[in-house]
């Protein structure tokens, strides 16, 4: 009877010791801070983003979401960051291809993970057009101009991009493939000093985000003649696809938002949704047209599939077009 008693106290006890435990573990999320990080310095298209639908979702939970920057090893090591955060959804990557799918493809032994096993996706936040733009000195008026010159000399213009594995790389070394013209590449640190080299005359061409070209283009230091989207843009619908004269070429970069692998099912799900919600106020969807953006707000699954095939092509595009690491 003793030894009874003692043992169905020793079970009371863990009993108690249990129930506070599992009252934390059942609390509905977010309970407590939440933090996006971006591997980007601070002012970019990507920190805008974060820190505006940050404040939003801060808004709809009633917590914190702090934005914190942490660039570096070409955009890979806020990734490995939340890579090892724990999985609870209280630190979360806003990142797109550079330092995800593209630097994977081009040098896969600069990677400290796997974009794709290492991430549960949470939703496409945004995706965004490129344009492709040249020197207004060089001549070239069109993409139609710009294929038929290079082809008549090839290795005679240049493209810049903001680095190797960069989304201004690939997209222009997709677009070379697919034209079937030799223009040279030359990287920099940063998409301000290919800008830059290129409104000087020392390249001919960039490829970039729409909305970083647009006041380059209004004061004339850049003629756009192409943008990378299927159709036109609310941006710049005078400005026609680069597919028209490129047959099948259509691309646009993304933002998407990712959590460690192993968060939980519901904590991924309402992070999406909740993100949809503020996705469709007025003023955040003005914020995101003022930067070039098309708001998106995805599922986990349909971010999975955008990444998955976002990996694949690029893996493509550099074994077809014979890219090397730089």
């Amino acid at each position: 009877m003793k030894l009874f008693c003692k043992t169905a106290s020793v079970f009371v006890a863990l009993l108690t010791l249990t129930v506070p435990m599992a009252a934390v573990s059942s609390e509905p999320f977010p309970s407590k801070q939440v933090h996006l990080v971006v591997p980007f310095s601070p002012g970019g298209a990507t920190d805008v983003v974060a820190r505006v639908v940050g404040q939003k979702l801060s808004l709809l939970w009633n917590k914190p979401v702090i934005v914190e920057n942490k660039p570096g090893a070409s955009s890979t090591l806020g990734a490995d960051y939340v890579r090892k955060s724990p999985a609870d959804g209280y630190t979360l990557l806003v990142g797109g291809p550079s330092g995800m799918t593209a630097t994977a493809a081009v040098n896969p032994k600069i990677m400290r993970f796997d974009p794709v096993n290492d991430f549960k996706p949470v939703s496409v936040i945004a995706t965004m057009p490129f344009v492709l733009s040249v020197n207004p000195d060089i001549g070239i008026k069109s993409v139609e101009d710009l294929v038929g010159l290079a082809k008549a000399n090839p290795g005679k213009y240049t493209y810049a991009s903001s680095g190797p594995g960069s989304s201004s790389h690939l997209f222009t070394e997709m677009f070379k493939f697919m034209a079937g013209v030799d223009i040279l590449h030359v990287p920099y640190q940063g998409s301000a000093p290919g800008l830059n080299a290129v409104t000087a005359g020392q390249v001919s061409m960039v490829m970039t985000p729409i909305n970083v070209i647009s006041v380059l283009a209004k004061g004339g230091r850049v003629l756009p003649v192409g943008v990378s989207t299927a159709a036109r843009t609310a941006d710049m619908p005078e400005l026609p696809p680069i597919g028209d004269s490129v047959k099948g070429y259509a691309l646009e970069g993304w933002l998407a938002l990712f959590a460690p692998k192993g968060t939980p099912d519901s904590v991924t799900q309402k992070i999406a949704a909740d993100l949809r919600t503020v996705i469709q106020s007025p003023d955040l969807a003005r914020t995101f047209r003022e930067n070039g953006l098309v708001a998106v707000g995805s599922n986990p699954d349909a971010a999975l599939s955008v990444v998955k095939n976002d990996l694949e092509r690029w893996q493509r595009v550099v074994k077809m077009a014979n890219i090397k690491p730089e």
